[in-house]
């Protein structure tokens, strides 16, 4: 279904319509071609080339940096089991000297050197 306009909107509408004198005041293809030269194209490009080296060369600094923080963490991984090994170690160790030195106590005792 279609919506009919009165005669009273197709008079605003006419009325509203810019003249050609109101056009004449808004920007020509001239004008807008001004805007877009080579040169200035050439200058964003560039810099486009320049943001995407940096990018380039930040993702390469990434890289390393994970790298080195794989390394790091298999270090610390390495650390972790050999400081667990000597714990356990340094608590057997102490374990054997509790009971040698209880097994000293009762040998002292049974031949009259006890304190």
């Amino acid at each position: 279904m279609t919506n009919k306009m009165t005669i009273e909107q197709l008079a605003d509408i006419v009325q509203t319509m810019a003249s050609k004198e109101d056009l004449k005041a808004l920007a020509t293809k001239d004008d807008l071609k001004g805007l877009a030269t080579q040169a200035a194209l050439d200058i964003v490009m560039e810099a486009v080339a320049e943001t995407k080296e940096s990018v380039t060369g930040i993702k390469d600094v990434m890289q390393d940096m994970l790298e080195e923080l794989n390394a790091t963490h298999a270090d610390v991984r390495y650390i972790r089991s050999t400081t667990d090994k000597l714990v356990q170690s340094d608590i057997s160790h102490d374990v054997a000297m509790e009971d040698l030195t209880s097994r000293v106590h009762r040998l002292e005792q049974k031949v009259g050197l006890a304190k």
